[in-house]
């Protein structure tokens, strides 16, 4: 069993965030004394790739002169059935950036320029971090296609000199033509219940003619088909652009959901002043009469016991005297429209009954409530 792990020299970077990085890992406390507790036990052969990790675990941080100095397998004294781990590190000095070069958005407006380079993770004099290096072209590229350029590249390399301790950084973008949205397509499977008209409506919520193209926009339009509740998978995506017309035809292909859903499920509520079986049952037509309406219908029925100064089971009861045993019950009836008026408005009306049974009273209550919802940001 592998009680402990220890990591000495481990200064600029948290001991706890190496053992995350390695294989071999110490069994807890509660571990050693629990018997249904998943024991870690020690490997040789997965020690000494641990050992290499933890070096290449420091390079990637920018500590590319770091080292595993000494490592120990200390047979525990206790028992003889565990071992400690120590490992000495030197961790040396860190590898800074001494230069950033970037080409290819020299042909850009300024304003493009700038926004594409807008808080990047990676400056002068900063220490070099690989994966800060990785997402650097990601997100130059992104910003470059949220500009438009919808066929935007990015490329690059990194030079790191160990015995200086510097690293040179070199990228090249290639943005391309700039793009506008196309015609919005969309794929639905043969003979849809959903008019295609709808979700046609829906994405041009986001997508918008003429605007330049967008990564985000694109987005934007998946998340608004999705929120319709009649699909069960939703793909937006941009088609091939077309550099004649400048612009990029966008297909949104859809999957439909069930319309139909039935839920049922029981319990029992038991205290000192009321116990309580319950039966419940919902249905939801995601297609009533077919036009997208959604219909919901809710019940809960049940009967309770409940603790007074009348509780005599013998005694024929009426459907309002207080006290218990008693029926009790909760329906709920939800209609709503989408596209009342607007395409981002939408309207439900909702009515609900309960017959409930207290201890010194019970009661009857009718509900009715009708709304207007607008949503006109997803």
């Amino acid at each position: 069993m592998v009680r402990d792990v220890t990591i000495k020299g481990a200064r600029r970077i948290d001991e706890e965030e190496i053992k995350k990085k390695i294989l071999t890992s110490e069994t807890p406390w509660w571990g050693q004394i629990w018997p249904f507790h998943n024991v870690h036990y020690f490997d040789p052969n997965s020690w000494q790739a641990d050992l290499h990790r933890i070096e290449r675990y420091y390079q990637a941080q920018g500590y590319y002169q770091a080292r595993v100095l000494r490592q120990e397998v200390i047979p525990d004294g206790r028992d003889g059935g565990g071992v400690r781990l120590r490992v000495e590190v030197t961790e040396g000095q860190p590898t800074t950036i001494s230069r950033l070069d970037f080409r290819g958005l020299e042909s850009l407006p300024r304003e493009h320029q700038d926004a594409a380079l807008k808080d990047l993770p990676l400056r002068l004099g900063a220490v070099f971090h690989e994966e800060e290096w990785a997402g650097l072209k990601r997100k130059i590229q992104s910003a470059l296609r949220e500009l438009g350029y919808a066929e935007a590249r990015v490329e690059g390399e990194a030079r790191v000199d160990v015995a200086t301790r510097q690293a040179e950084v070199q990228l090249a973008a290639d943005p391309g033509q700039r793009y506008r949205f196309g015609p919005i397509f969309v794929a639905q499977e043969d003979l849809p219940k959903v008019p295609a008209q709808r979700v046609l409506e829906q994405a041009q919520g986001a997508i918008r003619a003429d605007d330049w193209y967008s990564e985000s926009a694109i987005a934007q339009a998946q998340a608004r088909v999705f929120k319709m509740g009649v699909f069960g998978g939703v793909k937006v995506n941009p088609a091939a652009p077309d550099p004649e017309a400048a612009t990029v035809p966008v297909v949104v292909d859809v999957r439909e959901a069930p319309f139909h859903t039935l839920k049922l499920g029981g319990g029992v509520a038991i205290d000192q002043i009321r116990s309580e079986g319950r039966v419940l049952g919902e249905y939801t037509d995601r297609n009533f009469l077919q036009t997208l309406r959604r219909l919901t219908l809710r019940a809960k029925v049940g009967y309770a016991l409940v603790a007074g100064p009348i509780n005599d089971l013998s005694q024929p009861r009426s459907f309002l005297q207080a006290g218990g045993p008693g029926w009790t019950l909760d329906t709920l009836a939800e209609l709503e429209q989408p596209r009342l008026f607007f395409r981002d408005v939408r309207g439900q009306l909702t009515l609900g009954a309960e017959k409930g049974v207290e201890q010194a009273f019970a009661y009857v209550e009718g509900r009715a409530r009708a709304g207007l919802i607008w949503q006109p940001i997803p």
